[in-house]
């Protein structure tokens, strides 16, 4: 009777049995789908990460702004009557003996909020800190003086420039910082007290 030939005996005692190239080719497939898909959620976790990290610098970065603008405020023996005028892209205190001078500018698509001193005796102009990127546009106020009752003292009717800087109570400074893409724009509003006088009769 014919039998047909037999795999030669391993050592322990089964036929060797080798891989085919189909099989070799559907394992390693298999092995770069694997590896493709733990690359693709390593990419994606690196990038949500780098958003948030960044997000969080442009916040820390704006926050500490804002601070020392508080500090300056709650500070400060009063506002500068000028101020009245240049609202609400300048904000002039009086602080000690120095004039400290806050400006939102614009420059091409992007502002900056900036703090200086400035001496009224030779016009000099020292620049301290910066936060740039803003982005307020013609919608978002920086600075507002604000009354006993909340209210917009330079938006009042027959409020004089000596009259804001009288009756004034709080400082709010407010900035759209429009970060770094992808991340999505935010803003920041502080709020500072401005160091009480004896008499506020007759201020709003």
């Amino acid at each position: 009777m014919l039998r047909g030939r037999q795999q030669p005996a391993g050592p322990d005692g089964r036929g060797e049995h080798g891989f085919t190239l189909v099989e070799l080719l559907v394992a390693m497939t298999v092995l770069m789908l694997v590896v493709g898909a733990l690359l693709g959620a390593l990419v994606s976790g690196l990038r949500t990460e780098r958003r948030a990290s960044t997000r969080i610098d442009d916040e820390q970065t704006v926050r500490l702004v804002l601070a020392q603008l508080t500090h300056d405020v709650r500070g400060a023996g009063g506002i500068l009557p000028g101020t009245a005028a240049t609202l609400p892209i300048q904000l002039d205190l009086e602080l000690g003996s120095q004039h400290i001078r806050w400006t939102y500018a614009v420059a091409a698509t992007s502002g900056t909020l900036s703090r200086s001193i400035v001496d009224d005796q030779t016009n000099v102009i020292t620049p301290g800190v910066s936060v740039g990127g803003l982005a307020n546009g013609s919608t978002v106020t920086p600075f507002t003086l604000l009354g006993t009752d909340g209210s917009d003292l330079s938006a009042l009717p027959g409020m004089t420039p000596a009259d804001v800087a009288h009756c004034v109570t709080a400082v709010q400074a407010q900035v759209v910082s429009s970060a770094h893409p992808p991340t999505a724009p935010f803003a920041e509003t502080v709020v500072a007290q401005v160091r009480g006088r004896a008499d506020r009769r007759g201020c709003p």
